[in-house]
This record gives structure tokens, sequence and C-alpha cells, in this order.
């Protein structure tokens, strides 16, 4: 374990060390040319802004981060971020990530809202995201941003404790063909394409993406009935004429899993269609229009789908000073069960309608104020209210801080209101009388920029009080049945600190970021307390050199928990450290790499589930072709 430090040490070193030799082959303005596409978010106040105006916590995951990366899933992309708990997992519903933001992991987590251009992928009837069911592929994937704290008053419940929006590349109008394939341990093979160009009028993209893996091991290094075969489609079409824009989008994905604590394997079908369209009417004021349908299909199992319609107004006045969103949502969800419910009635109803404002006031040079407030009403929670409110001083030109105050409701799953289902001795019943959590976070924050803009400094204190938390109780039916009930029972207070520093050089980025938090409840449930590590620590970065060669390198550290499934199954996880490294050189229009991930270990746990995360070695190559087709 003496070797560990060092061995981190070094590569951080590395890192730092490549910063001013790559600097030398480039000026300062490639410098900040390089993070430009960072410097501007969406997802934040609904309108375009820098990442220095922004009222909340926020964080970008840029193209070129991704591509660096060479990650293989879309959780692992967020492993290494600030202030985000990432954990591989294999839960009894067949859940493959738990992806939360300051605290509070579990095996759907009720308060991270996850959009995928706009539009919720968050499932109402577990509460939470299936992460690989996700039907966006990575290749299509333009930037990632990242919401740490309560945005509910712009994006309804259940983004309590933060909003993901991943946010997928617009096609060119060039014509562009693409094709990739990746293999190596644990059985995996994945392949890829995607071709775009002009097509009907406007720029168009068809992709896919096929995947196939082993599953993890046991504690003994056995192989588990885990093995997973995936299918990923989408398309894409943009079309633009005078001020109107419209986006057309579809996908789906197609899996095939092996469940651990079953003999037989699972098929999952997941596929959406939206459409999406913007009419500009000039001075800083747009109106968007965005209308969805979801379907998602546990094969055997149940059926949740859903409609969302949205529209929402943006403009600016008062001289600039003034900047105003304003709108409203309806959404329809529909749960379908003989299993979870019951035979005689198993379709269950949520209906929402939720009306939102944003406004920001540019009071001076130096202080800006934002206020958002929304109503939302359901079947599932009534009308809740959300909140939030800043002030943000600039005392110095780069140097910003803010101080902010959010309120927001977690609504209850459909299946803690509903269920009513028997499973090997178990028997799950649900509560029509549960109620919202609430959550009430304050922040104090400071963001920097020195050496010319090339170092950016962030620390983020917090402090959430969250009440009516759902428990479950487990009890005992004779003669042999096993009783798990939902209610509202407990509530809890979550302090901590974020810290992190990223400097940007021409052809790369050094980065390290340190999060703090502790919990305490009035229950002394170790499933809340311990859930989230009290340390978390990474560092990294990538670089280019010699025109054709990268390499990227992420570190992370964290601190021991303890993790609890749905049926109270309670493992308590040692603290470990976790290293992915991705080597590449691009020859023409090919690149060769070779990935490596959690390579401090053979494996590790990080949930109970019976399995460990194995270490991964892959290798792979993309080409890519302009040009006619």
């Amino acid at each position: 374990m003496r070797l560990v430090p060092k061995f981190l040490r070094m590569s951080l070193i590395a890192i730092l060390c490549a910063a001013p030799l790559v600097q030398a082959r480039a000026d300062t303005g490639d410098a900040l040319q390089f993070y430009e596409e960072e410097a501007q978010v969406t997802t934040a106040t609904r309108r375009p802004q820098s990442i220095s105006d922004s009222p909340v916590t926020v964080e970008v995951i840029t193209r070129e981060e991704i591509e660096a990366s060479g990650a293989v899933n879309l959780w692992d992309l967020m492993r290494f971020r600030v202030g985000m708990d990432v954990i591989d997992a294999r839960t009894a519903n067949s859940n493959r990530a738990i992806v939360s933001v300051r605290g509070f992991p579990e095996e759907f987590v009720d308060g991270l809202q996850v959009l995928v251009d706009g539009r919720s992928v968050y499932v109402p009837l577990t509460g939470g995201v299936f992460w690989q069911e996700i039907p966006v592929q990575i290749q299509d994937v333009q930037r990632i941003e990242i919401v740490r704290g309560p945005n509910a008053a712009l994006y309804g419940s259940n983004a309590a404790l933060g909003v993901v929006n991943i946010i997928t590349k617009r096609p060119e109008e060039d014509k562009k063909l693409s094709l990739s394939g990746i293999g190596g341990s644990q059985a995996f093979f994945q392949s890829a394409e995607s071709a775009e160009g002009s097509f009907m009028g406007g720029n168009g993209r068809i992709s896919h993406t096929y995947r196939t893996e082993d599953g993890f091991p046991d504690s003994n290094g056995n192989k588990t009935h885990d093995a997973m075969r995936s299918n990923k489609a989408n398309y894409r079409e943009d079309w633009k004429k005078d001020n109107l824009s419209l986006q057309v989008m579809a996908g789906g994905t197609w899996d095939d899993e092996g469940i651990i604590a079953s003999p037989d394997n699972q098929t999952f079908l997941n596929h959406f269609q939206m459409a999406k369209g913007t009419l500009d009417l000039g001075r800083n004021s747009a109106v968007e229009v965005t209308g969805s349908r979801s379907d998602f299909t546990p094969v055997g199992y149940d059926r949740e789908y859903q409609y969302d319609a949205e529209i929402l107004h943006r403009f600016g006045w008062g001289n600039g000073k003034l900047n105003t969103v304003y709108g409203g949502s309806f959404r329809n969800s529909i749960a379908e069960s003989p299993i979870l419910f019951t035979a005689l009635d198993p379709q269950r109803r949520n209906q929402t309608v939720r009306s939102y404002v944003n406004q920001s006031i540019h009071v001076s040079k130096k202080t800006d104020l934002n206020a958002a407030y929304s109503l939302e009403s359901s079947d599932s929670g009534d009308t809740q209210p959300a909140y939030q409110a800043s002030i943000m001083n600039r005392p110095f030109l780069n140097h910003a801080f803010r101080l902010s105050y959010s309120h927001a409701s977690i609504m209850p799953a459909m299946y803690a209101q509903y269920s009513d289902l028997f499973d090997n001795g178990i028997h799950i019943r649900g509560n029509r009388d549960i109620k919202p959590s609430q959550l009430s976070s304050y922040e104090v924050s400071y963001q920097g920029e020195v050496l010319d803009k090339k170092l950016q400094l962030e620390n983020n204190y917090f402090y959430m009080v969250k009440t009516d938390l759902q428990v479950t109780d487990t009890g005992f039916t004779p003669p042999s049945t096993v009783t798990i009930d939902f209610r509202n029972g407990n509530n809890a207070v979550a302090r901590g600190t974020e810290a992190k520093l990223t400097y940007h050089f021409p052809h790369g980025k050094a980065y390290a970021n340190y999060t703090f938090e502790t919990i305490s409840d009035n229950q002394e449930d170790v499933s809340v307390t311990r859930a989230t590590p009290k340390h978390k620590a990474n560092f990294g970065g990538f670089a280019r050199w010699r025109t054709d060669w990268s390499a990227n390198i992420d570190c992370g550290y964290k601190d021991g928990y303890t993790m609890t499934n749905l049926y109270n199954v309670r493992v308590d996880i040692p603290a470990y450290w976790r290293v992915d490294v991705k080597l590449s050189r691009t020859i023409g229009r090919y690149e060769l790499y070779i990935l490596g991930q959690n390579l401090m270990v053979s494996r590790h746990i990080e949930f109970p589930d019976a399995v460990e995360v194995p270490r991964q070695v892959l290798g792979g190559v993309s080409f890519k072709f302009r040009g006619s087709l």
C-alpha cells in the first residue's frame, strides 16, 4: 500500500510537468480557445450564460474530455467529478449504476433529475434512473452539464439534489462516416457506427452501438450470472429556416441482461420520440415548444411510459439588465404491472402540471440577483412549491462570491405508493399516504480565475436539511412471509464542502478536487448517515503532443461507506482507489488506443450485490471519413 500514494503522486507530477512543455508549442490565445466550450451553460437558468454568471453551482464535461477519457459507460464520465458519488452496482432491479450528487446514494436516487437534450429520463415508477438503459450513445454526446444542488424551481420535483443534462451533438452538413471497435478483458466487445450529413433539407445523423460483456466476478473471482448484450440506436434531424428551427429525435435501447439473483435473463426495451421547435423573436427573445414520448418495458415484468409537453419563453429587457424565463409543462406517466401491483388492477397513473418563472437582475457591474419559483401539482404529491434565490458579488475582476438558498420537493416513487408484490417469500407493500420529502439547501460559493485565466478555482460550502425521508420497515407475517413497508420517518442534515482547481494549457488540462460531506439524522440510520463517503479526492488530466499522441489519467480515492439495498441487506465497503488510463495515437483517419480501468487492484466491492468491480484492459480503433459517402 505504500506504493499507492507514490504512484499517484508521480502521475500527477507527470501531468503538471507536461503542461509547460506542451504550452511552449502554442500561444496563450490557443489556451483560452481550448476551454471556451465549457464557459457557456444553459442548464443553470434555461438560457445561455457563462459559468461565472451562474446562480447555481454547475460543471461541464466537454466533448474533448469525453473523447480523452475513453469511458465506455455514461456514469464513468462523472466518476471523478467533485461532489459526485458513482457506484457500479448490480441491484435486484437490474440497475447497473448509482449516480448521486451531494450524497444520499441508493438503488434509485430520487432527488437527481437526469435529462437528454432536455428530455427527462427519470423513471417515476422506480423513482430514479436506469443508467444503462438511457437511449443515448457516448459517441453522440457533445457535453454534459451538471448542476450540483437544488434546481427544482426550473426542472420540477426530483431535481432536489441536482440536474444532469446530457446534450448530444448537432448533425453536421458535411457527410461523415464514423466506425469504431473496442474489446478486451471480461469478454468485452463494442462496435459503433454513425453517419451524418445533409438530408431532407436538414442535417441528420443515424447511429448505432452493439455491445456484449461477461458478468462481474464474485469475491472468489468466479464469473457470475451477469452478462449483458445490448443494442442502442438513435436518429436526429435538425432543420432551420429564417428564425425558426426544428429538431426531431428518436432512439431506443434493447438489452438482454443476466440477473444476479435469478438463473433467467431479463430483456429491457426502451425507446423514445421527441420534437422541439424554437422561434427566435429577436432582441434576445425566443419561444421553445417541446413534446416527447418514452416507453420503458422490462419484458415480462412491467411497463412504464409517459408523455411530456412543455413551452417556455425567455427574453431580455431593461437594456440587458433583466432576463426572464417562464413556462409550463404537463406530464402523464402510466405504469402497468400485474406483478408489482395486482392482476385485477395492474395500471397506475400520475399526471403532473407545473408552471415556473426565473428572473435575473444585473444590479451593477459587481452584483447580480436571481430568483426562481415554481408550482407543481401531481397525483403523487398534491401541490408542491419550489423556490430558490441567490446573490452574486464580484469584488475583484475574475473573482466571484455567491450566497444562495433553495427549497425543493422529492416525489415518492409509484412503487412506494402502490406496490403489492410477492417475491420469494417477501411481500412489498406500498403506502398511498406517503408524502413527498422536502429539501432545503444553503450554499456559499467562490469562483476565481488566475494566471491569465488558465487556472480556475472553486470552493463551495453547503448545508442541506432533508425532512420526511422515505424509510422501510421490515416485519414478519406468519407462517413465513417477510414484509417490507414504506413510510415517512426520518430527517437528515448534510454538511459539506467542495474544492477544485483546473489548469488549462493549449493541448490539455490538469485537475484536482476534494469533497468532504457528513450526514446526521434523527434515527441514527446507517443507510442514511454512512451511505455517503466522508472524503473523496480525485486528480488527473489529459494532454496531446506531437499532434498524434494523447494520454489521459484519472485517479480517485473514496473513503469507506456502508450501502444498504432495497431488501435491507447492508455491507460495509472499505475505502479504495481507482485509476483509469487511456493512451492513444492518431494515424491519418484512424485512432488506435488502449484503455485501462480500475488498475490499482484486480477487483473491489462497491455495492451489496455479491459481485466485485474488476480490473479491465481494453484496446480499440476508430475511423472517421468525410466526403462523399
